[in-house]
Order: structure tokens, then sequence, then C-alpha cells
């Protein structure tokens, strides 16, 4: 079963909550307090030989990545993150697995100061096995309601945040690659909910590739979407790892892990409040009329043609 497959089947069988007005199927649930903005809470684990190697990777990073990857469903949804938890299991059969675990908790509580996201609470096992980091965010609306995947509109104008691709590779000057020291757009969200109002209608962030992603926007959304892939902006390491036009699309769809955000813009939007400097948008297409059923993508070349994006993306419940 695939994972978009598996969360459809959940979301069938998931029965209304008072209180919860975004349940499965989101970046983050949403539920109202009385009295206060909207609380979120959301979480995500990484485990070992699936979102890092225990040998390769540098554990403060990848304790880092923990948090930052839930941080980046904070900025999906325009709020602001309040706390977070920890539930560590360490690998009992992995070499050193008790050291990494201790350097993997300090690099999340590293970053839990940097984003002001403090660790409140947690627990610790062992298993015989992957070492295992799961971490839940907290978060609260911030002067607007949660922006979610479900709002995009026919005529919207697609955007993303910043470039795709090569999240894996070496970043330049022997720096870590990207996946490992990417920062949540947590502020960029912000800025944009309150630059655009009423204007974005839908977001998500990209942490399984566009090829898998954007399908989940237009589902959500009951829409379908044209991305010209030429318009796409590519990490300047996928550039240098993938000179043909064709393999850089590959990587920029399907690579994965980058963090940056897919949005859906009114199409005469403009910002009502200046944008920061490290808040950059690039349109990649639009939001048309749906099919039936809708949440279909097609990706496009230069010419028009279609672009087979079979196989592309990160698959998590793949067999």
């Amino acid at each position: 079963m695939l994972e978009r497959d598996l969360i459809q089947a959940l979301v069938e069988k998931a029965t209304p909550q008072p209180g919860v007005t975004v349940g499965l199927g989101d970046d983050l649930a949403v539920l109202e307090r009385p009295g206060g903005p909207a609380l979120l809470v959301g979480v995500d684990p990484v485990i070992a030989g699936v979102h890092f190697d225990p040998p390769r990777d540098p554990p403060e990073l990848v304790g880092r990545k923990a948090l930052c990857r839930n941080l980046s469903d904070v900025a999906a949804m325009a709020a602001r993150p309040v706390a977070c938890l920890a539930a560590l299991t360490i690998g009992r059969r992995e070499t050193g697995a008790a050291e990494h675990a201790v350097a993997m908790m300090q690099g999340l509580q590293d970053a839990a100061g940097l984003f002001r996201c403090p660790l409140v609470g947690g627990d610790t096992a062992s298993a015989d096995g992957p070492t295992t980091l799961s971490v839940t965010v907290v978060a609260e609306a911030v002067d607007h309601p949660p922006i979610t995947r479900a709002g995009a509109q026919t005529g919207d104008v697609l955007c993303v945040t910043g470039p795709l691709g090569g999240s894996l590779l070496p970043g330049p000057q022997g720096q870590p690659p990207h996946h490992l020291a990417f920062t949540p757009r947590v502020d960029a969200a912000l800025a944009l909910a309150q630059a655009f109002g009423g204007d974005l209608h839908a977001m998500m962030d990209l942490s399984d590739g566009l090829a898998m992603d954007a399908p989940h926007l237009a589902q959500a959304s009951g829409v379908d979407l044209e991305v010209d892939l030429d318009a796409l902006p590519v990490r300047t390491v996928a550039q240098q790892a993938h000179p043909a036009p064709e393999a850089r699309w590959r990587s920029a769809l399907g690579d994965g892990e980058d963090y940056e955000l897919l949005l859906a813009l009114a199409p005469d939007a403009s910002p009502r409040a200046a944008l920061p400097p490290d808040v950059t948008l690039t349109a990649i297409g639009r939001v048309v009329a749906p099919s039936s059923p809708p949440g279909r993508v097609a990706w496009l070349t230069p010419d028009g043609r279609p672009f087979d994006t079979t196989g592309l993306g990160w698959e998590h419940a793949a067999p």
C-alpha cells in the first residue's frame, strides 16, 4: 500500500471530533481553544537507515533535523512553535548508539533554543531495531487561521519558496548536505501570511519531493495542477551534478528533503507588506480546473510535452 493510499484510508475511517478543525491528512492537526488561538500538533520521526546514516551523519545534525522537519510542518500552516517533546529509542545492536543518542539530543536541544521551541518532555527506551528519534511539536496560530492544503482555487499561481533537488549531496565548500542543515521556513511563512493575507489560499511543506507532494495539495483542494519544469528553481549542487535538463528536473522533483514551501496564490495577489530579503517566491505553474477524480498534476516540458514522474519522490510506505 502506498503512503497516500494509507493516509486516504485513515481519513475515510476517521470520525469527526469536536474542536478538531483540521485532522488527518494535513501537515498538522488543528485544535480549537476557547478564548485563545488555535493549537497545532504534529509528530515526525528520524530513523537510522531511513532518514540518516549513523556512520556518516553527525549525530548533532541528526538531532537538529529531527526537530526542524517538524518545524517545517509548522511553517506549512504559517504558525508559531510553542514547545516540543521527544521520544528516543536507542538501537541496542548499533555500535556506539548510546553515545550517538546523547549527541543527537544535544543537537535537538541546541535547535530548540535557536528556533524558540523548547524541549519540555519525552521518554527514552532501547530496542533491537534502529535508533529512532520521534519529535512531537506544539504550535499556535498567529493573527490568522492556520493555512491548510485544502484552499487552492482554479486560476491560482503555484509557487515555491526556494531551490529544490540535491538535498543529499554535500554542500559547497564541504558544508553538510541540505537535508541536515536546512532552516525551516517558519519566519518566511509568517511573513508570507502577513503580506498576502487571504490571497494565500493553500500551503504545504516539501519533504518527499515535489513529484510526491504536489498531488497531495491538489487532492486536498479538489483541483488539478500544471507545473512548468523549466521554471523549477534547482539547487546549485544539483545543477552541477545533473547538467542535462531532464536529470535536473528529476533531481528537483524527486530527491526530496527540500523543506521549502509550496503555495497557491490568487492570480492577482500582490504583497501588502515588504517580504524579508531572504524570502523568495518562484512561480512554477498554476492551478487548473479539476478532472475526475481531482488531484492530477501535469508536468510540462518547455515545448508542452508531458514528463513522466513515475518513481520520483520518497514513498514512506512502499514495500
